[in-house]
């Protein structure tokens, strides 16, 4: 049985790797924020990426050793930062809800913020496998641009998360 299931994996492993990059990433046009974990010899690399598609092509990615909400970076010729809600704005690990609105990605290389996207959690189930240079890379997705949003999602957004709360109303986020 243990034999049957390997071979299985070995095969899913294989499919997966053969796929182009813009299948696996590139299914819509937008943003996708993926955990990427990998092993360089003896030592685990845990690295994070922001990827940007557009009609179904790979644009650009850049990666990061931990999410930088709130903060400006670099991304191709822009300055973006990542923003998350109030509700997840205190959240130490980037683990969500699947498909609850997290954060909005903005534009913050002139005087003032432009949003460009929201963004939602995907489930870490959905997470795949490639082989490149002989290393096994686990992607895990976090978050994704939504196919459909609101107009004004950005509303409630601060870009630096400087979000103020009162003692006794903290945000609450149970596990599912």
């Amino acid at each position: 049985m243990l034999i049957k299931l390997l071979s299985l994996i070995a095969l899913w492993i294989t499919v997966a790797s053969s796929a182009s990059m813009s299948m696996r990433y590139c299914k819509v046009s937008g943003y996708l924020l993926e955990n990427q974990i990998y092993f360089t010899g003896s030592k685990m690399v845990n690295e994070y990426h922001l990827v940007l598609c557009i009609d179904g092509k790979f644009i650009y990615d850049t990666r990061f050793p931990s999410i930088p909400w709130g903060t400006k970076f670099a991304f191709g010729d822009r300055t973006l930062a990542i923003a998350r809600s109030k509700r997840y704005a205190t959240r130490k690990k980037p683990i969500f809800p699947p498909y609850a609105p997290v954060a909005g990605i903005f534009d913050v290389g002139g005087p003032d913020p432009i949003p460009l996207a929201p963004l939602q959690s995907r489930p870490i189930t959905e997470y795949w496998i490639e082989i490149k240079s002989s290393r096994l890379i686990a992607h895990v997705p976090i978050l994704e641009t939504p196919i459909i949003s609101s107009d004004n999602w950005y509303a409630n957004f601060s870009v630096t998360e400087s979000y103020s709360y009162s003692p006794e109303v903290k945000p609450v986020v149970t596990a599912t």
